[in-house]
């Protein structure tokens, strides 16, 4: 069966634990600011990483969303119910996200809050720098 493949266990897998390095580097993010490491290379190598992380895991779940249109998963026969018993489905169609932005069916917003991400870090390793240059001159 398709569930027992190797891609599709890694496809399903993998978004999980990229989500869950990026929450261990998001606290250790919080750590060096509590320590007062604003822009040391180690805080902005670590936002680097996080933005980096988004990216992945947008990579993995547009992977993930392809391959489920290439090889769709059949859908379970519903149960059989007895004569004069109706079932009600009631569909949610909450949707929160902070970058909602998909074309295609595809969605952007977490590559776009990766690169927003990395941009960050890269201003801030450039600000580093700058600190660095003066506190050498005399």
């Amino acid at each position: 069966m398709l569930e027992e493949h190797p891609i599709w266990f890694g496809l399903v897998n993998l978004p999980q634990v990229v989500l869950w390095v990026w929450y261990w580097k998001l606290a250790k993010l919080f750590h060096l600011y509590e320590r007062g490491l604003i822009f040391a290379t180690a805080t902005i190598r670590c936002i680097k990483t996080l933005g980096i992380l988004c990216v992945v895991n947008w990579l993995l779940l547009s992977a993930y969303n392809v391959w489920e249109r290439i090889f769709p998963q059949p859908q379970p026969l519903p149960p059989v119910l007895p004569p004069h018993v109706t079932v009600t489905v009631a569909e949610s169609s909450f949707r929160m996200g902070f970058f909602t932005f998909s074309i295609a069916g595809i969605s952007f917003g977490l590559l776009l809050a990766g690169i927003i991400i990395t941009v960050i870090a890269w201003i801030m390793d450039e600000g580093r720098k700058i600190q660095e240059e003066q506190e050498l001159t005399v």
